[in-house]
């Protein structure tokens, strides 16, 4: 049996032999899971957006609730470092809540926007592997890990959606998908991403 020919379950993505009726990882059961994937709609245009703007909202609330989490937290850990709430103590979690704040803001500005491109090359890293792409908002850069390098290729046209921080091919093989939330590659006629179960894009809704 080639690779393809494996089978998946649909609830955790696991492996499973081809005559199971139940995953042996988590014990869904794989008849059920492949019907209603089967027969699950796919999402049209206007749903795509929809998702995208959904997503990046969420994206803000958790950033937003997270951060208010750490703020108590730092300044427990500065105040008994200190052994008292003195100026230095304040200074310090300023210092933290503007640097967290730059950091969120950055964050969520990279993946704010949407964008059309081209990758134009492809450098490896000590830490990863790094995608240049020249763009109609100009150059961007993207990090990931090796396995992209077997999905993208160089004159790859692409585009990055807002919410989203992986750029899918504007023209993928009819084999694979990548998923645009964790980068994740998997059978373009699977309806969900194996690794974070997020819906499969159609990047043709976001032209």
């Amino acid at each position: 049996m080639s690779v393809d020919e494996h089978r998946y379950c649909d609830h955790c993505g696991a492996q499973i032999t081809q005559d199971s009726n139940f995953c042996d990882a988590c014990g869904h059961p794989l008849l059920e899971s492949e019907e209603s994937q089967a027969t699950e709609p796919a999402i049209d245009r206007k749903e795509a957006h929809a998702r995208s703007g959904s997503f990046m909202r969420q994206r803000i609330a958790w950033a937003l609730i997270f951060g208010l989490l750490l703020i108590p937290i730092v300044l427990f850990i500065i105040w008994k470092d200190v052994g008292e709430l003195s100026k230095d103590v304040w200074l310090s979690l300023g210092f933290f809540i503007v640097f967290t704040t730059i950091l969120g803001v950055a964050t969520l500005r990279k993946g704010g926007s949407t964008w059309k491109g081209q990758l134009v090359k492809v450098i490896e890293r000590e830490n990863g592997v790094q995608f240049i792409f020249n763009t109609d908002k100009g150059k961007k850069s993207l990090f990931g890990n090796a396995s992209l390098m077997e999905y993208y290729s160089v004159g790859d046209q692409v585009i990055k959606v807002k919410g989203y921080d992986f750029p899918e091919k504007l023209n993928r093989d009819g084999k694979n998908q990548l998923c645009m939330v964790c980068g994740k590659v998997y059978p373009i006629g699977e309806k969900r991403c194996r690794a974070c179960r997020y819906p499969s894009m159609d990047p043709q809704n976001f032209i």
